[in-house]
């Protein structure tokens, strides 16, 4: 059967300076789940169209586009359509990245750091410094890909020249942080809230009743919350988080499918298989074997 959906999970560099994933999907419209987090994190379109919804607003991605979600940012992507599109992941920690290092002392890594500036949040081939950008995000990948000798320190390298490119075009490709509405900040702030929930009990039998509750909302209104924020009933989002736990297990331990089933929240591996093939078109052993094969 043809793998209609790919998930790789892989760092780029061992001290967690950089992460990268490469995300593909035929079948599966979800390529980016709801997450957040205080790294900034870049997107690349390699194939395809990606509708791409940061603090609930869509932007529309393009072959050749790059998005920037800035710290905090809740984030999803959805392809367009019933063809292939395929992104490239980089999350950086500028963090780890100055461990050990006196790069903090400038104004503007200072101020993005402190999350008071923001990385411009789309870059298109008419952008300013996009070229540069390009071969530098292209040799991340190449290097990952070949393990060159000492590709650690030439990934801090190349992290380095990035903010380089993006601070010696400050005036286009940075910009001050402007604080969103209070409505559209109680929901991010909600909708956060639920994400941490499910990150601490998703392998455990959770309600709606729960779920509301956790966030001080009536049942009701909970619903109506989650779908207007993410398109999806409370119990199929929390199957989707679920799912995608799973597939990293497939992909990345020797778990038997039983034991992943059961350990990301799910009641029974005959209910683990039907949700698997509705979301994904295929079998979790068929995910497996397509990972083993890369």
């Amino acid at each position: 059967m043809k793998n209609r959906y790919y998930f790789e999970q892989s760092h780029l560099m061992g001290n967690g300076c950089v992460y990268f994933w490469k995300l593909s999907s035929e079948l599966y419209p979800i390529l980016i789940y709801f997450n957040h987090h205080k790294e900034p994190e870049i997107v690349q379109i390699v194939e395809g169209i990606l509708h791409l919804y940061v603090d609930n607003q869509d932007t529309i991605l393009h072959k050749g586009d790059i998005a920037i979600i800035n710290s905090g940012q809740l984030h999803h992507g959805v392809k367009e359509g019933d063809k292939t599109c395929i992104v490239n992941v980089y999350v950086l920690d500028l963090k780890e990245l100055c461990t050990g290092n006196n790069v903090s002392n400038g104004p503007l890594f200072d101020s993005l750091y402190k999350n008071k500036i923001w990385f411009t949040p789309f870059l298109d081939p008419s952008t300013t410094g996009y070229n540069e950008i390009i071969d530098i995000l292209s040799s991340m990948e190449h290097l990952w890909k070949t393990r060159q000798p000492a590709w650690e320190m030439q990934m801090k390298s190349l992290f380095f020249g990035l903010l380089y490119i993006f601070f010696s075009h400050s005036d286009t490709l940075l910009l001050n942080h402007s604080p969103m509405d209070v409505k559209s900040y109680d929901k991010q702030q909600k909708m956060q809230k639920l994400i941490d929930y499910l990150e601490q009990h998703y392998q455990e039998r959770i309600t709606v009743a729960e779920m509301a509750d956790y966030l001080y909302m009536g049942a009701d209104n909970f619903y109506k919350f989650m779908v207007s924020l993410t398109g999806e009933s409370p119990i199929t989002f929390v199957n989707h988080f679920r799912l995608l736990k799973a597939v990293n297990l497939l992909q990345n331990t020797e778990m038997s499918i039983t034991e992943i089933s059961l350990s990301c929240g799910f009641p029974n591996i005959s209910y683990f298989s039907r949700c698997f093939r509705k979301y994904y078109g295929c079998t979790p052993r068929q995910i497996r074997l397509n990972a083993k094969k890369e």
